[in-house]
């Protein structure tokens, strides 16, 4: 059974259950349709690509191209069994994604010393913006104590509430949903583990006295490159160009220089100098620098790790980000074109769909809500909030 038809026999209200199906799906679809526009930023940045190439003539963004090309990739993976097609990508994509975070955990701990490195530069903090103290974190404006309160707050409503069209209704038994779940929890644990040390590693390069050429390097080719994505004016871009390359070498020794704070540290001149050039140059300078600083910081992850990994490693990383976008694009794609044929379109049939009939409306349905993706994608502004937006989405 799909939720709504359980909802619809616990109750006995066929419009109760087209209403939640309803709204758990548009929930659904608005905070899924960002992940592709995030990822394909993430691919353009990390691999060096053009924001614009020109394909006969024509010039066009490779942003459009990039979105269109995965959503259409992780439709050719849905078409051929649907929920089956999903379980043996899911499948692939764990047994090869489980050793390379390996690799990368151990990459990094052997890169850097947590008491030599990591701790002296996280404890680096002015009162209020801690890095390591969670009680001492009120003035930092991007992870603060509402953020921990939803994240909280998501992670209690969620817990064993989620019931979806894809691996949740899966078990043959309750013992193997249950082990599943075990399983999932330990798949997650080593996927955040990595994250975590991929967000220390940009902390650390970006902020360490040790890294200090290499940090400036990429806070110039990255301020470019948004700037080059965002403002049209080539005179204004040429102009930001040459504030960027006179910043000098930020320097900064723990304990005898004031501690770094949200804003006072190595990306303040680059932000500073933007806003200044902006306000007084581009008509709406300040709502254009808005997207510059969330393009800026957004894309400092994909652009440090470009030129600080080695080559095998960075085949690696993108190998995996491929596997993790593929694996939750189609996911996101068939958990809502199931539950709008099932729990929308089909109670409002007089007559039941042969099987023929249901496989061709799935397929048809699976089409337009990826082309809903691919639209949402195209017109979706940046978002300072993304973690937390998507979090919100899924409550509701």
């Amino acid at each position: 059974l799909s939720l709504g038809q359980f909802l619809e026999l616990r109750y006995g209200s066929r419009f109760f259950r087209v209403f939640c199906a309803a709204l758990r799906t548009i929930a659904e679809l608005i905070t899924n349709a960002i992940g592709p526009a995030i990822a394909t930023n993430f691919f353009i940045y990390y691999l060096g690509l053009p924001h614009r190439i020109t394909v006969m003539g024509i010039n066009l963004p490779c942003y459009v191209i990039i979105v269109t090309l995965c959503l259409c990739l992780a439709l050719v993976f849905i078409w051929p069994s649907g929920r089956i097609s999903l379980l043996i990508t899911d499948t692939f994509q764990g047994l090869l994604s489980y050793p390379i975070f390996v690799i990368f955990v151990f990459f990094i701990l052997g890169e850097f010393s947590w008491s030599m490195q990591i701790a002296p530069i996280m404890a680096n903090r002015i009162e209020g913006e801690s890095f390591l103290n969670p009680y001492d974190i009120n003035q930092l404006r991007d992870f603060n104590l509402f953020a921990l309160v939803v994240t909280v707050t998501n992670n209690i409503l969620n817990r064993a509430s989620w019931i979806g069209n894809d691996t949740t209704s899966a078990g043959r038994t309750p013992h193997e949903q249950k082990m599943a779940g075990v399983l999932g929890t330990w798949r997650t644990g080593f996927s955040m583990l990595m994250c975590t040390l991929i967000a220390l590693t940009v902390v650390v390069i970006m902020l360490s006295n040790h890294f200090r050429e290499e940090a400036r390097d990429v806070r110039v080719e990255l301020a470019n490159r948004v700037a080059t994505e965002i403002i049209p004016d080539q005179a204004v871009r040429e102009k930001l160009a040459q504030h960027y390359e006179a910043i000098p070498v930020a320097t900064h020794v723990i304990g005898v220089d004031k501690p770094y704070s949200r804003t006072e540290n190595p990306d303040t001149p680059y932000l500073k100098g933007t806003y200044n050039l902006l306000r007084d140059t581009v008509e709406d300078g300040p709502a254009v620098f808005q997207k510059f600083r969330t393009l800026y910081y957004q894309m400092m992850m994909p652009v440090l790790l470009r030129s600080f990994l080695p080559s095998a490693l960075m085949g690696l990383f993108t190998l995996l980000m491929i596997m993790l976008m593929l694996s939750t694009d189609d996911s996101r794609i068939f958990n809502a074109s199931s539950t709008i044929v099932q729990d929308v379109i089909m109670p409002f049939r007089k007559k039941a769909f042969t099987p023929r009939e249901h496989l061709w409306w799935l397929r048809g349905v699976t089409i337009a809500v990826g082309a809903f993706f691919v639209f949402v994608s195209l017109f979706m502004s940046q978002l300072d909030y993304i973690n937390m937006f998507i979090q919100i989405m899924c409550s509701l």
